[in-house]
């Protein structure tokens, strides 16, 4: 009798620990993990910063801080923000300083310019591709005319040669 119900109960406990070692192994580590120089893991938190809004820009202004720690916040968090024309007025009326439009203005140029940087280098890898696959099809049709070399001197060099 005591046989039987070890018969039973063995191959569950079995599977039991199975799925147990499973789940521990399935367990993900405590957030990232760093090494340090003596080889030991240490948890390193990761900051995510989120770009500023003409909200935040506001506050900050209300806030009494000035142009300078403004534009340094705005550096940092690597804001653009995209200020139409008609917005300058109601910003300068809320108390936004003049040199933190300017900066953003600069920013958002910078920003364009570099979109724009980057078009545009796409666009001339693209025609320098096309350059190359043009030459080396029109090498390999001339080449492919002369039969006995690569030149269409090959008649005046040393040896016999067939053809014209």
């Amino acid at each position: 009798m005591r046989i039987e119900r070890w018969s039973r109960t063995l191959p569950m406990l079995v599977v039991c620990t199975g799925l147990l070692g499973l789940q521990a192994c399935a367990t993900p580590a405590n957030g990232n993990r760093v090494l340090s120089r003596e080889g030991e893991s240490q948890s390193a938190p990761v900051r995510t910063v989120f770009p500023m809004t003409l909200d935040d820009v506001r506050r900050l202004t209300r806030d009494g801080r000035t142009p300078s720690e403004i534009i340094a916040e705005l550096d940092r968090t690597s804001t653009v923000l995209d200020i139409k024309p008609s917005d300058v007025s109601g910003l300068l009326a809320s108390g936004v300083p003049p040199e933190v439009l300017d900066w953003l203005h600069q920013r958002q140029l910078d920003a364009l310019g570099d979109t724009w940087k980057g078009k545009l280098a796409q666009q001339e890898q693209a025609h320098v591709q096309d350059l190359r696959r043009l030459r080396n099809e029109m090498e390999l049709r001339a080449f492919s005319r002369y039969p006995y070399g690569y030149s269409p001197f090959y008649r005046y060099s040393p040896g016999f040669h067939f053809g014209f």
